[in-house]
């Protein structure tokens, strides 16, 4: 689920936690991330390029 990072940001002050923040530039490795963050039940801050985006067509 794509959210608002200022809500994640939020939450994980008032719950003294932190968020786990990766630069990803393939697919690949943007879907580990995400299933390891599904698996953890934990959010997570993915960062990329528009470049990557535009040629992974997303």
């Amino acid at each position: 689920m794509i959210v608002p990072i200022e809500r994640i940001v939020n939450k994980a002050k008032k719950q003294k936690y932190a968020i786990g923040a990766f630069n990803t530039s393939n697919l690949e490795i943007t879907l580990a991330i995400v299933r390891a963050a599904v698996k953890m039940k934990s959010p997570v801050i993915i960062q990329t390029s528009e470049s990557a985006v535009t040629y992974s067509n997303a």
